[in-house]
């Protein structure tokens, strides 16, 4: 009984450590996330803003046959 009980106890041990670390990844997972989206969103308007410098260049160009 004695056996089972220690058994048991690290067990619960294991597990109580287990859950902390998967706590502790979590959390750096969602910083990751957020970091992530801020710089997907940095970029995806660094490109709208090249895509409009490139249509007013374009704009400028001269048409064929001018």
């Amino acid at each position: 009984m004695d056996t089972e009980l220690s058994a048991l106890e690290e067990r619960v041990r294991q597990l109580i450590a287990l859950c902390a670390s998967l706590r502790e990844d979590n959390s750096s997972l969602k910083e990751q996330l957020l970091a992530s989206g801020r710089a997907n969103k940095q970029l995806s308007s660094q490109m709208a803003e090249a895509a409009e410098r490139l249509d007013r260049l374009l704009a400028r160009l001269p048409e064929d046959g001018q």
